[in-house]
């Protein structure tokens, strides 16, 4: 059985894959076992596997624009999914995902009761980020089809992220922390992710 599960999670262009990436380079000189496992990833394999979106670059961004009955079971099926993989490591297994999800139908739950339920989460970690610095990384990032948000939309995003946080704690009793992630300091937000994870 898995020691930590930990989900981590912030609006697009906060930063949160760089954090990730630095946390799984850094773990074993802490002497901690992490494996990263990404939600939309296993939705993807799912939405694949059922031909319900096509293949390529941009294959990932098309689940958005699912119909969201469909999309409510992909979540389903991809967290009966990483919770096969949580019960089969040791260690800590890091889910890296998104508590609410933009879509033409508004705001989408990453993870709903039976998905929060399946991964009994010990910690909830949101990254968040200046809102100057989300815009100018969204900019850059070419590789997905992102909707370019105005300043005050982020703003409600990232407020909205912490109360969808505290909805999952409230039914997992998982604790909640907030890692600010600065352009300049990456490998902060890092270390405190891993403080996290030693603490429990």
């Amino acid at each position: 059985m898995v020691a930590n599960i930990v989900v981590v999670f912030g609006i697009p262009g906060v930063g949160k894959t760089t954090v990730l990436s630095e946390t799984v380079e850094t773990a074993p000189k802490e002497g901690l076992k992490v494996q990263v496992v990404n939600f939309g990833d296993k939705m993807l394999e799912v939405a694949l596997e059922e031909k319900l979106i096509e293949g390529g670059e941009k294959a990932r961004d098309q689940i958005r624009r699912i119909p969201l009955e469909t999309q409510r079971r992909i979540q389903r099926i991809s967290g009966e999914k990483i919770a096969k993989i949580a019960e089969e490591s040791e260690g800590t297994v890091i889910v890296d995902t998104h508590v609410l999800i933009q879509t033409p139908f508004g705001y989408l739950t990453g993870l709903p009761v039976w998905v929060a339920e399946a991964l009994k989460p010990n910690i909830l970690a949101i990254i968040e980020a200046k809102i100057e610095e989300i815009t100018s990384r969204r900019a850059k990032d070419l590789t997905r089809e992102r909707d370019l948000d105005e300043e005050e939309k982020i703003k409600e995003h990232q407020k909205m992220n912490r109360w969808g946080a505290v909805c999952v704690a409230t039914l997992t009793g998982a604790t909640v922390a907030i890692i600010e992630n600065s352009e300049k300091k990456v490998g902060e937000a890092s270390k405190t992710l891993i403080k996290l994870i030693k603490s429990h």
